[in-house]
């Protein structure tokens, strides 16, 4: 980076250059040194445990869905609202 100083006389522009004391941290270094085998491991495992449990509830929904409309408790709902006695 460079300040520009503008003088009076003659329109003269000097340029100076600004010191930083310390360069700014890259953010790929940072992640870089925060990112271990292990830590990825747990990671993956805890992954797969929520697809997993995901999974399961899918499944369970619709066996749940199935038995409903198996029994025609639903049509009997909807029957029960477009009647109004609900």
């Amino acid at each position: 980076m460079t300040r520009r100083v503008w003088l009076q006389i003659g329109e003269i522009e000097f340029c100076e250059p600004i010191s930083i004391c310390e360069p700014g941290r890259r953010l790929w270094k940072l992640s870089a040194r925060a990112a271990s085998p292990r830590f990825a491991i747990i990671e993956v495992f805890i992954l797969v445990l929520f697809l997993m449990l995901a999974l399961v509830v899918i499944v369970s929904c619709f066996a749940e869905l199935s038995h409903l409309l198996e029994s025609d408790a639903v049509g009997r709902v909807a029957a029960r609202a477009i009647n109004g006695s609900v």
